[in-house]
Protein backbone atom coordinates (compact mmCIF):
# COMPACT_ATOMS: atom_id res chain seq x y z
CA UNK A 1 0.00 0.00 0.00
CA UNK A 2 3.11 2.41 0.86
CA UNK A 3 4.40 1.94 -2.84
CA UNK A 4 0.58 2.57 -4.26
CA UNK A 5 -0.16 5.42 -2.23
CA UNK A 6 -0.34 8.83 -3.19
CA UNK A 7 -1.54 12.15 -1.32
CA UNK A 8 -5.00 12.82 -2.46
CA UNK A 9 -5.75 9.78 -3.21
CA UNK A 10 -8.16 6.43 -2.51
CA UNK A 11 -7.27 2.67 -2.87
CA UNK A 12 -9.46 0.33 -2.90
CA UNK A 13 -8.52 -2.99 -1.42
CA UNK A 14 -11.06 -5.85 -2.89
CA UNK A 15 -10.18 -9.49 -1.70
CA UNK A 16 -12.51 -11.95 -2.65
CA UNK A 17 -13.41 -15.48 -1.60
CA UNK A 18 -14.99 -18.45 -3.86
CA UNK A 19 -18.74 -17.41 -3.33
CA UNK A 20 -21.15 -16.70 -5.70
CA UNK A 21 -21.83 -13.40 -4.56
CA UNK A 22 -17.84 -12.30 -5.11
CA UNK A 23 -18.23 -14.54 -8.39
CA UNK A 24 -20.81 -12.33 -10.35
CA UNK A 25 -19.34 -9.05 -8.62
CA UNK A 26 -16.11 -9.89 -10.53
CA UNK A 27 -17.91 -10.89 -13.80
CA UNK A 28 -19.61 -7.51 -14.22
CA UNK A 29 -18.84 -4.40 -15.97
CA UNK A 30 -15.35 -3.48 -15.86
CA UNK A 31 -15.96 -1.17 -18.72
CA UNK A 32 -18.72 0.82 -16.97
CA UNK A 33 -16.30 0.46 -13.36
CA UNK A 34 -13.54 2.45 -14.99
CA UNK A 35 -15.30 4.88 -16.61
CA UNK A 36 -17.61 5.68 -13.71
CA UNK A 37 -14.16 6.43 -11.33
CA UNK A 38 -12.73 9.09 -10.50
CA UNK A 39 -8.76 9.22 -11.36
CA UNK A 40 -7.20 9.95 -7.68
CA UNK A 41 -8.37 6.15 -7.30
CA UNK A 42 -6.35 2.84 -7.47
CA UNK A 43 -7.92 -0.41 -7.11
CA UNK A 44 -6.39 -3.69 -5.74
CA UNK A 45 -7.81 -7.29 -6.45
CA UNK A 46 -7.16 -10.47 -5.25
CA UNK A 47 -8.92 -13.58 -4.77
CA UNK A 48 -8.44 -17.04 -2.73
CA UNK A 49 -9.69 -20.23 -2.60
CA UNK A 50 -9.78 -23.46 -1.45
CA UNK A 51 -6.58 -25.04 -3.14
CA UNK A 52 -3.68 -23.47 -5.77
CA UNK A 53 -5.50 -24.51 -8.92
CA UNK A 54 -8.78 -23.14 -8.39
CA UNK A 55 -7.29 -19.43 -7.29
CA UNK A 56 -5.04 -19.71 -10.47
CA UNK A 57 -8.31 -20.28 -12.31
CA UNK A 58 -10.15 -17.55 -10.83
CA UNK A 59 -6.64 -15.27 -10.91
CA UNK A 60 -6.42 -15.68 -14.56
CA UNK A 61 -10.27 -15.00 -15.25
CA UNK A 62 -9.98 -11.87 -13.37
CA UNK A 63 -7.00 -10.51 -15.37
CA UNK A 64 -8.24 -11.50 -18.70
CA UNK A 65 -11.52 -9.61 -17.84
CA UNK A 66 -9.46 -6.47 -16.86
CA UNK A 67 -7.47 -7.14 -19.94
CA UNK A 68 -10.72 -7.27 -22.69
CA UNK A 69 -11.83 -3.91 -20.32
CA UNK A 70 -8.86 -2.19 -20.82
CA UNK A 71 -8.76 -2.99 -24.52
CA UNK A 72 -12.05 -0.70 -24.95
CA UNK A 73 -10.93 1.91 -24.10
CA UNK A 74 -9.30 4.95 -25.87
CA UNK A 75 -4.99 4.87 -25.25
CA UNK A 76 -4.83 7.28 -23.05
CA UNK A 77 -7.75 5.93 -20.73
CA UNK A 78 -6.13 1.85 -21.24
CA UNK A 79 -2.93 4.08 -20.33
CA UNK A 80 -4.13 5.18 -17.12
CA UNK A 81 -6.22 2.65 -15.76
CA UNK A 82 -3.23 0.25 -16.33
CA UNK A 83 -0.85 1.46 -13.71
CA UNK A 84 -4.39 2.14 -11.39
CA UNK A 85 -5.64 -1.30 -11.39
CA UNK A 86 -3.44 -3.72 -9.57
CA UNK A 87 -3.76 -7.46 -9.22
CA UNK A 88 -2.67 -9.77 -6.83
CA UNK A 89 -1.43 -12.91 -7.89
CA UNK A 90 -2.33 -14.62 -5.48
CA UNK A 91 -3.80 -13.96 -1.54
CA UNK A 92 -1.38 -14.65 1.00
CA UNK A 93 -2.38 -17.05 3.94
CA UNK A 94 -1.04 -14.49 6.66
CA UNK A 95 -2.58 -10.95 6.14
CA UNK A 96 -1.98 -9.49 9.36
CA UNK A 97 -3.94 -6.37 10.16
CA UNK A 98 -5.92 -6.42 7.21
CA UNK A 99 -7.46 -10.31 7.49
CA UNK A 100 -8.73 -9.08 11.30
CA UNK A 101 -10.83 -6.53 8.89
CA UNK A 102 -13.29 -8.73 7.75
CA UNK A 103 -16.60 -8.00 6.51
CA UNK A 104 -18.09 -4.90 7.78
CA UNK A 105 -20.75 -6.85 9.97
CA UNK A 106 -19.97 -10.40 11.68
CA UNK A 107 -23.97 -11.45 10.66
CA UNK A 108 -23.50 -10.23 7.39
CA UNK A 109 -20.28 -12.90 6.66
CA UNK A 110 -22.17 -16.51 6.24
CA UNK A 111 -24.63 -14.49 3.97
CA UNK A 112 -22.48 -13.08 1.28
CA UNK A 113 -19.01 -14.75 1.58
CA UNK A 114 -19.65 -18.66 2.19
CA UNK A 115 -18.25 -18.55 5.86
CA UNK A 116 -14.86 -17.19 4.47
CA UNK A 117 -14.24 -13.91 5.48
CA UNK A 118 -14.15 -10.78 2.85
CA UNK A 119 -11.66 -8.26 2.96
CA UNK A 120 -12.42 -5.37 1.50
CA UNK A 121 -11.78 -1.71 2.82
CA UNK A 122 -10.97 1.84 1.46
CA UNK A 123 -8.06 3.47 2.22
CA UNK A 124 -9.03 6.98 2.50
CA UNK A 125 -6.75 10.26 1.53
CA UNK A 126 -6.41 10.70 5.32
CA UNK A 127 -5.10 7.29 5.53
CA UNK A 128 -8.45 6.33 7.71
CA UNK A 129 -9.80 2.52 6.79
CA UNK A 130 -13.39 2.44 5.97
CA UNK A 131 -14.83 -1.32 5.22
CA UNK A 132 -16.02 -1.76 1.87
CA UNK A 133 -20.21 -2.50 1.84
CA UNK A 134 -22.63 -4.50 -0.52
CA UNK A 135 -22.77 -3.78 -4.28
CA UNK A 136 -26.12 -5.32 -4.42
CA UNK A 137 -28.84 -3.19 -7.06
CA UNK A 138 -32.39 -3.07 -5.22
CA UNK A 139 -33.97 -1.56 -8.26
CA UNK A 140 -32.53 -4.58 -10.44
CA UNK A 141 -31.78 -7.46 -8.27
CA UNK A 142 -28.56 -7.79 -9.30
CA UNK A 143 -24.79 -7.11 -8.73
CA UNK A 144 -22.93 -3.87 -9.28
CA UNK A 145 -19.25 -3.99 -9.75
CA UNK A 146 -19.24 -0.31 -11.39
CA UNK A 147 -21.03 1.00 -8.18
CA UNK A 148 -17.56 0.04 -5.86
CA UNK A 149 -16.49 3.31 -8.04
CA UNK A 150 -18.97 4.58 -5.13
CA UNK A 151 -16.46 4.00 -2.70
CA UNK A 152 -13.82 5.87 -3.96
CA UNK A 153 -16.61 8.81 -4.89
CA UNK A 154 -17.95 8.78 -1.01
CA UNK A 155 -14.69 9.01 0.42
CA UNK A 156 -13.56 12.14 -1.81
CA UNK A 157 -16.65 13.84 -1.70
CA UNK A 158 -16.20 13.36 2.42
CA UNK A 159 -12.57 14.34 2.50
CA UNK A 160 -13.33 17.42 0.67
CA UNK A 161 -16.61 18.34 2.56
CA UNK A 162 -13.83 17.82 6.08
CA UNK A 163 -11.30 20.31 4.83
CA UNK A 164 -13.31 22.83 3.60
CA UNK A 165 -15.63 22.80 7.21
CA UNK A 166 -11.83 22.88 8.86
CA UNK A 167 -11.18 25.87 6.50
CA UNK A 168 -14.19 28.12 7.14
CA UNK A 169 -14.72 27.42 11.11
CA UNK A 170 -13.65 29.35 13.30
CA UNK A 171 -14.70 27.62 16.23
CA UNK A 172 -15.20 23.98 17.35
CA UNK A 173 -17.38 22.63 20.31
CA UNK A 174 -17.71 19.12 21.07
CA UNK A 175 -20.52 17.77 22.31
CA UNK A 176 -19.96 13.94 22.32
CA UNK A 177 -16.96 12.60 21.63
CA UNK A 178 -16.52 8.30 21.05
CA UNK A 179 -19.61 8.43 23.31
CA UNK A 180 -21.68 5.25 23.25
CA UNK A 181 -25.31 6.42 22.59
CA UNK A 182 -27.82 3.31 21.98
CA UNK A 183 -30.48 3.13 24.68
CA UNK A 184 -32.97 0.99 22.74
CA UNK A 185 -36.53 1.42 22.06
CA UNK A 186 -37.67 2.90 24.82
CA UNK A 187 -34.34 5.01 25.56
CA UNK A 188 -34.75 9.09 26.30
CA UNK A 189 -31.34 9.21 25.39
CA UNK A 190 -27.81 10.05 26.60
CA UNK A 191 -26.67 13.75 27.98
CA UNK A 192 -24.06 15.97 27.98
CA UNK A 193 -23.16 19.52 29.03
CA UNK A 194 -20.50 21.64 26.47
CA UNK A 195 -19.81 25.18 26.30
CA UNK A 196 -20.83 27.68 23.69
CA UNK A 197 -19.14 30.57 23.05
CA UNK A 198 -20.04 33.46 25.69
CA UNK A 199 -20.47 36.06 22.39
CA UNK A 200 -22.43 34.73 20.11
CA UNK A 201 -23.42 37.27 17.77
CA UNK A 202 -19.70 37.32 16.32
CA UNK A 203 -20.89 34.06 14.62
CA UNK A 204 -22.80 34.06 10.96
CA UNK A 205 -23.00 30.63 10.59
CA UNK A 206 -23.11 27.02 12.78
CA UNK A 207 -22.61 23.55 11.16
CA UNK A 208 -22.85 19.81 12.87
CA UNK A 209 -20.38 17.71 12.34
CA UNK A 210 -21.43 13.93 13.12
CA UNK A 211 -19.24 11.55 12.96
CA UNK A 212 -20.45 7.86 13.59
CA UNK A 213 -18.64 4.68 14.26
CA UNK A 214 -19.47 1.41 14.79
CA UNK A 215 -17.62 -0.72 17.74
CA UNK A 216 -15.20 -3.20 17.17
CA UNK A 217 -15.73 -7.02 17.87
CA UNK A 218 -12.86 -7.44 20.53
CA UNK A 219 -12.78 -11.15 20.86
CA UNK A 220 -13.33 -14.32 18.79
CA UNK A 221 -13.16 -15.55 15.40
CA UNK A 222 -14.27 -12.24 14.11
CA UNK A 223 -12.13 -9.84 16.13
CA UNK A 224 -11.39 -6.85 14.39
CA UNK A 225 -14.94 -7.04 12.68
CA UNK A 226 -17.17 -3.64 12.77
CA UNK A 227 -20.02 -4.84 14.90
CA UNK A 228 -22.57 -1.98 12.96
CA UNK A 229 -26.08 -1.59 13.38
CA UNK A 230 -27.98 -3.34 10.66
CA UNK A 231 -31.22 -0.76 10.13
CA UNK A 232 -31.86 2.70 9.25
CA UNK A 233 -33.08 4.38 12.24
CA UNK A 234 -33.78 8.25 13.10
CA UNK A 235 -31.10 10.17 15.02
CA UNK A 236 -31.70 13.23 16.45
CA UNK A 237 -29.69 16.01 18.66
CA UNK A 238 -31.62 17.71 20.88
CA UNK A 239 -30.62 21.04 23.07
CA UNK A 240 -32.06 21.18 26.47
CA UNK A 241 -32.61 23.33 28.78
CA UNK A 242 -31.45 21.41 31.68
CA UNK A 243 -29.61 18.08 32.99
CA UNK A 244 -33.22 16.33 32.18
CA UNK A 245 -34.81 14.62 29.47
CA UNK A 246 -37.97 15.65 29.09
CA UNK A 247 -36.50 19.61 28.89
CA UNK A 248 -34.67 18.51 25.38
CA UNK A 249 -37.48 20.21 23.35
CA UNK A 250 -35.79 21.80 20.33
CA UNK A 251 -33.74 19.51 17.77
CA UNK A 252 -30.57 21.06 16.43
CA UNK A 253 -29.62 17.75 14.19
CA UNK A 254 -31.42 14.80 12.49
CA UNK A 255 -30.14 12.21 10.43
CA UNK A 256 -30.80 8.77 8.98
CA UNK A 257 -28.21 5.90 9.95
CA UNK A 258 -26.98 3.82 7.34
CA UNK A 259 -27.67 -0.31 6.65
CA UNK A 260 -24.47 -1.83 8.11
CA UNK A 261 -21.95 1.03 7.76
CA UNK A 262 -20.91 4.15 9.56
CA UNK A 263 -20.12 7.65 7.87
CA UNK A 264 -19.84 11.19 8.71
CA UNK A 265 -21.32 14.61 7.64
CA UNK A 266 -20.95 17.88 8.42
CA UNK A 267 -24.13 20.11 7.47
CA UNK A 268 -25.75 23.40 7.79
CA UNK A 269 -27.92 24.71 10.03
CA UNK A 270 -26.79 28.30 10.72
CA UNK A 271 -30.71 29.34 10.52
CA UNK A 272 -30.67 27.74 14.14
CA UNK A 273 -27.80 29.55 15.53
CA UNK A 274 -29.77 31.84 17.73
CA UNK A 275 -31.49 28.82 19.42
CA UNK A 276 -27.99 28.79 21.15
CA UNK A 277 -28.45 31.95 22.69
CA UNK A 278 -29.85 32.53 26.37
CA UNK A 279 -32.13 35.74 27.03
CA UNK A 280 -29.43 38.15 26.46
CA UNK A 281 -28.24 36.52 23.41
CA UNK A 282 -25.33 34.77 24.91
CA UNK A 283 -23.81 31.39 24.82
CA UNK A 284 -22.41 29.31 27.92
CA UNK A 285 -22.75 26.16 29.29
CA UNK A 286 -25.51 24.09 27.16
CA UNK A 287 -27.21 20.51 27.51
CA UNK A 288 -27.21 18.76 24.78
CA UNK A 289 -29.64 15.17 23.87
CA UNK A 290 -28.28 12.69 21.32
CA UNK A 291 -30.93 10.00 20.70
CA UNK A 292 -30.62 6.66 18.71
CA UNK A 293 -31.98 3.31 18.75
CA UNK A 294 -29.17 1.50 18.27
CA UNK A 295 -25.53 1.82 19.94
CA UNK A 296 -22.97 3.66 17.76
CA UNK A 297 -18.96 5.26 19.38
CA UNK A 298 -20.14 8.59 18.56
CA UNK A 299 -18.14 12.03 18.07
CA UNK A 300 -20.55 15.09 17.69
CA UNK A 301 -19.08 18.94 17.35
CA UNK A 302 -20.65 22.08 16.57
CA UNK A 303 -18.66 24.21 14.21
CA UNK A 304 -18.77 27.95 14.55
CA UNK A 305 -18.43 30.02 11.28
CA UNK A 306 -17.57 33.77 11.54
CA UNK A 307 -17.51 35.57 8.28
CA UNK A 308 -19.38 38.81 7.93
CA UNK A 309 -19.87 38.41 4.45
CA UNK A 310 -23.01 36.35 5.55
CA UNK A 311 -26.53 37.34 7.02
CA UNK A 312 -26.45 36.47 10.61
CA UNK A 313 -29.79 34.93 12.12
CA UNK A 314 -31.20 36.85 14.40
CA UNK A 315 -34.03 34.66 16.22
CA UNK A 316 -35.26 31.35 14.99
CA UNK A 317 -39.19 31.38 15.99
CA UNK A 318 -40.99 28.10 15.85
CA UNK A 319 -43.89 27.52 13.32
CA UNK A 320 -45.62 23.71 12.92
CA UNK A 321 -44.43 20.24 13.65
CA UNK A 322 -45.99 17.14 12.11
CA UNK A 323 -47.80 14.08 12.95
CA UNK A 324 -49.92 11.75 11.48
CA UNK A 325 -50.85 11.91 7.86
CA UNK A 326 -54.12 11.16 7.27
CA UNK A 327 -57.70 12.60 5.40
CA UNK A 328 -57.92 15.20 8.87
CA UNK A 329 -54.05 16.47 8.92
CA UNK A 330 -54.87 20.01 8.05
CA UNK A 331 -57.11 20.33 9.96
CA UNK A 332 -54.19 20.70 12.96
CA UNK A 333 -53.25 23.98 10.79
CA UNK A 334 -56.10 25.62 10.33
CA UNK A 335 -54.77 28.95 12.46
CA UNK A 336 -51.62 30.58 11.69
CA UNK A 337 -49.06 31.36 13.45
CA UNK A 338 -48.33 35.12 14.21
CA UNK A 339 -44.54 35.97 14.36
CA UNK A 340 -43.15 39.88 15.99
CA UNK A 341 -40.13 40.34 12.87
CA UNK A 342 -37.41 42.63 14.33
CA UNK A 343 -37.00 46.20 12.87
CA UNK A 344 -33.44 45.52 11.89
CA UNK A 345 -34.23 41.93 9.96
CA UNK A 346 -33.55 42.17 6.20
CA UNK A 347 -34.01 38.70 5.28
CA UNK A 348 -36.90 36.70 6.18
CA UNK A 349 -36.90 33.02 5.75
CA UNK A 350 -39.10 30.09 6.31
CA UNK A 351 -36.94 26.95 7.78
CA UNK A 352 -37.68 23.23 7.46
CA UNK A 353 -37.00 19.47 8.47
CA UNK A 354 -39.58 17.30 6.86
CA UNK A 355 -39.27 13.62 7.07
CA UNK A 356 -41.72 11.05 6.12
CA UNK A 357 -41.60 7.67 7.68
CA UNK A 358 -43.46 4.21 7.46
CA UNK A 359 -44.83 2.44 4.07
CA UNK A 360 -46.77 -0.62 3.33
CA UNK A 361 -49.94 0.68 4.65
CA UNK A 362 -51.44 2.82 2.19
CA UNK A 363 -51.69 2.30 -1.58
CA UNK A 364 -49.06 5.33 -2.34
CA UNK A 365 -47.02 3.96 0.52
CA UNK A 366 -46.66 6.72 2.11
CA UNK A 367 -44.93 8.87 4.12
CA UNK A 368 -41.43 6.85 3.37
CA UNK A 369 -42.29 6.79 -0.73
CA UNK A 370 -44.35 9.27 -1.47
CA UNK A 371 -44.02 12.57 -2.28
CA UNK A 372 -45.64 14.93 0.46
CA UNK A 373 -45.42 18.45 -0.02
CA UNK A 374 -45.32 21.66 2.52
CA UNK A 375 -46.62 25.08 1.44
CA UNK A 376 -45.96 27.83 4.15
CA UNK A 377 -47.55 31.10 3.04
CA UNK A 378 -46.74 34.48 4.46
CA UNK A 379 -47.53 37.97 3.54
CA UNK A 380 -48.82 36.67 0.25
CA UNK A 381 -45.49 34.73 -0.74
CA UNK A 382 -45.24 31.00 -0.74
CA UNK A 383 -43.48 28.46 -0.76
CA UNK A 384 -43.48 24.25 -1.20
CA UNK A 385 -40.70 21.90 -0.17
CA UNK A 386 -41.46 18.78 -2.64
CA UNK A 387 -40.09 15.75 -2.60
CA UNK A 388 -40.28 14.13 -6.04
CA UNK A 389 -37.29 12.06 -5.80
CA UNK A 390 -39.33 9.65 -3.12
CA UNK A 391 -40.64 6.07 -4.30
CA UNK A 392 -37.62 6.26 -6.81
CA UNK A 393 -35.33 3.84 -8.27
CA UNK A 394 -32.05 5.56 -7.36
CA UNK A 395 -32.98 8.88 -6.02
CA UNK A 396 -30.20 8.37 -2.58
CA UNK A 397 -27.98 6.95 -5.00
CA UNK A 398 -28.03 9.31 -6.78
CA UNK A 399 -26.79 11.63 -4.04
CA UNK A 400 -23.71 9.75 -3.48
CA UNK A 401 -20.58 12.48 -3.68
CA UNK A 402 -22.78 15.48 -3.83
CA UNK A 403 -24.51 17.76 -1.36
CA UNK A 404 -24.25 16.75 2.16
CA UNK A 405 -23.45 12.86 1.22
CA UNK A 406 -24.84 9.51 0.82
CA UNK A 407 -22.57 7.04 1.93
CA UNK A 408 -22.23 4.31 -0.13
CA UNK A 409 -22.91 0.55 -1.15
CA UNK A 410 -24.88 -0.05 2.67
CA UNK A 411 -26.29 -3.49 3.38
CA UNK A 412 -30.06 -2.50 2.61
CA UNK A 413 -32.47 -0.76 0.27
CA UNK A 414 -30.23 2.40 0.44
CA UNK A 415 -30.34 3.73 -3.61
CA UNK A 416 -34.41 4.47 -3.05
CA UNK A 417 -35.42 7.85 -2.97
CA UNK A 418 -37.54 8.82 0.20
CA UNK A 419 -39.72 11.69 1.35
CA UNK A 420 -37.24 14.02 2.83
CA UNK A 421 -34.81 11.96 3.76
CA UNK A 422 -31.76 9.22 2.32
CA UNK A 423 -30.10 6.43 4.56
CA UNK A 424 -26.84 7.82 5.69
CA UNK A 425 -27.38 11.12 5.10
CA UNK A 426 -28.35 13.90 7.37
CA UNK A 427 -32.04 15.57 6.57
CA UNK A 428 -30.84 19.30 6.55
CA UNK A 429 -32.81 22.30 6.91
CA UNK A 430 -35.17 23.02 3.74
CA UNK A 431 -34.84 26.97 3.27
CA UNK A 432 -37.23 29.38 1.21
CA UNK A 433 -37.14 33.40 1.04
CA UNK A 434 -40.19 35.31 2.00
CA UNK A 435 -38.63 38.46 2.92
CA UNK A 436 -41.57 40.02 0.52
CA UNK A 437 -44.34 39.08 2.71
CA UNK A 438 -43.11 40.29 6.18
CA UNK A 439 -42.46 43.54 7.08
CA UNK A 440 -39.53 44.32 9.49
CA UNK A 441 -40.87 45.48 12.71
CA UNK A 442 -44.69 43.83 12.02
CA UNK A 443 -46.37 40.89 13.13
CA UNK A 444 -46.22 38.43 9.87
CA UNK A 445 -48.88 35.38 10.13
CA UNK A 446 -47.65 32.24 8.36
CA UNK A 447 -49.85 29.62 7.40
CA UNK A 448 -48.96 26.03 6.61
CA UNK A 449 -50.63 22.99 4.59
CA UNK A 450 -49.44 19.40 3.56
CA UNK A 451 -50.12 17.82 0.57
CA UNK A 452 -49.66 14.45 -1.24
CA UNK A 453 -48.75 14.23 -4.66
CA UNK A 454 -49.97 17.76 -5.31
CA UNK A 455 -53.27 17.67 -3.40
CA UNK A 456 -55.66 16.70 -0.43
CA UNK A 457 -54.28 13.39 0.79
CA UNK A 458 -57.12 11.02 1.50
CA UNK A 459 -55.61 7.66 1.93
CA UNK A 460 -56.52 4.11 0.69
CA UNK A 461 -55.76 2.00 3.49
CA UNK A 462 -54.78 -1.65 2.43
CA UNK A 463 -57.11 -4.50 3.78
CA UNK A 464 -55.91 -6.84 6.33
CA UNK A 465 -56.03 -10.70 4.55
CA UNK A 466 -58.37 -13.08 6.21
CA UNK A 467 -55.29 -14.98 7.96
CA UNK A 468 -53.76 -11.62 8.69
CA UNK A 469 -52.90 -11.16 12.94
CA UNK A 470 -52.99 -7.43 12.02
CA UNK A 471 -56.69 -6.86 12.78
CA UNK A 472 -55.63 -4.51 15.86
CA UNK A 473 -53.31 -2.22 13.40
CA UNK A 474 -55.94 -2.20 10.16
CA UNK A 475 -59.44 -1.41 10.27
CA UNK A 476 -60.13 0.13 6.91
CA UNK A 477 -62.76 2.50 7.59
CA UNK A 478 -61.63 5.02 9.80
CA UNK A 479 -59.30 8.33 9.43
CA UNK A 480 -56.79 6.03 10.00
CA UNK A 481 -55.58 3.00 11.05
CA UNK A 482 -54.91 2.85 14.58
CA UNK A 483 -51.70 1.22 16.44
CA UNK A 484 -48.29 2.04 15.22
CA UNK A 485 -46.20 2.31 12.07
CA UNK A 486 -49.15 4.65 10.25
CA UNK A 487 -47.44 7.34 7.65
CA UNK A 488 -46.49 9.96 9.30
CA UNK A 489 -44.74 13.29 8.83
CA UNK A 490 -41.65 13.98 11.11
CA UNK A 491 -41.53 18.27 10.85
CA UNK A 492 -39.78 21.17 12.83
CA UNK A 493 -40.43 24.83 11.33
CA UNK A 494 -39.27 28.08 12.27
CA UNK A 495 -39.67 31.82 10.96
CA UNK A 496 -35.84 33.41 11.10
CA UNK A 497 -34.70 37.08 10.70
CA UNK A 498 -31.44 37.27 9.50
CA UNK A 499 -29.74 41.18 9.80
CA UNK A 500 -27.38 42.17 6.50
CA UNK A 501 -24.00 41.64 6.48
CA UNK A 502 -21.70 43.40 7.69
CA UNK A 503 -19.73 43.64 4.62
CA UNK A 504 -22.01 42.67 1.83
CA UNK A 505 -19.11 43.23 -0.74
CA UNK A 506 -16.93 39.87 0.13
CA UNK A 507 -14.10 42.03 1.78
CA UNK A 508 -13.31 43.74 -1.01
CA UNK A 509 -12.35 47.47 0.39
CA UNK A 510 -10.85 49.10 -2.91
CA UNK A 511 -14.06 48.54 -4.87
CA UNK A 512 -15.36 51.85 -4.64
CA UNK A 513 -18.61 54.12 -3.39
Amino acid sequence: LSELWDPGSVTVVYVAPDSSYHRSVLEGDWVALLEASPKPVRYVFAVYAKDAERRFERMKALRDLVDEALAELDDDAAAWWRDRVVLLASAPDEMGWVAALGAPNVRRTDAYHDGERFIGFVLDPRQRIRPLGELVDWARSGVRLDWLALEAVDRLHQDAIVAAAEARTTEVVEVFGETAVGTGWGGSGVLAQATIPADLSRFEGLEIDLDLDCFHVEEGDNAGDLNCPEWDRLLHLDLCEAEDPSTCGVELGRWVSPYTKNGRWIHDISPLLPLLADDAGQGGARWFRFRSIDNYKTTVRLRFVDDDTRPRPLEAVPLFSGGQLHAETNDRYDQPVDVAVPSEASTVEVVAVATGHSFGKDTKNCAEFCDHQHTFSVGGVSATERHPEAGSGYGCQALVGEGDGVVANQYGSWPFGRGGWCPGAPAAPWRADVTGGVVPGAIASVDYAIAVDGGPYDPVWYEPSADSDDDDIWNGDGVHPPGIWVPEVNLRSWLVSFAAPVDPSGGDTDAGP
